[in-house]
């Protein structure tokens, strides 16, 4: 963890299942100390999810996708 002369806060995660948890709990801290509890919640959601899909697999979609050739007419080509 490194914190530079601005104030930033730079750090590397392993790509663990306790990322994310990590992640969270400094970003809680950060924003508690700069009085941000107003949109705390919401911001650990994002953390959450931008850290969760730094980690999933590459190359391979999770979800489905179809080209429009594959959709033409309402059947599959």
């Amino acid at each position: 963890m490194v914190t530079t002369a601005t104030g930033d806060l730079i750090i590397t995660l392993a790509g663990t299942s306790a990322a994310v948890g990590i992640a969270r709990t400094l970003a809680h801290t950060r924003l508690s100390k700069w009085d941000y509890s107003h949109i705390l919640d919401d911001s650990l959601v994002v953390v959450s999810e931008l850290v969760t899909n730094a980690g999933a697999p590459r190359g391979v979609p999770s979800y489905p996708r179809y080209s429009r050739e594959e959709l033409k007419g309402g059947s599959w080509a």
